[in-house]
């Protein structure tokens, strides 16, 4: 949720889900423009989500960003 404050006063569209399980099934409803994954999510994590998306043809264009740490301004 943070990472959608962050994008607030965009001209973007954010969408959020849960788990990597959650974000698997949502990518392939909306074939979104670009997914932003924690590495550490429960269910499947980043990593497996990244790899879940570039492994299907439909979905493969879309560029994954991998998250980790903490979403303070100073880290």
């Amino acid at each position: 949720k943070r990472v959608a404050i962050r994008f607030a006063s965009q001209h973007v569209t954010v969408l959020t889900v849960d788990n990597g399980d959650d974000a698997i099934s949502r990518a392939r409803e909306v074939c979104p423009d670009i997914v932003l994954a924690d590495v550490v999510m429960p269910c499947k994590n980043g990593y497996e989500v990244s790899e879940a998306i570039k492994g299907d043809p439909e979905l493969a264009q879309i560029p994954v960003l991998l998250l980790t740490g903490t979403f303070e301004d100073f880290d």
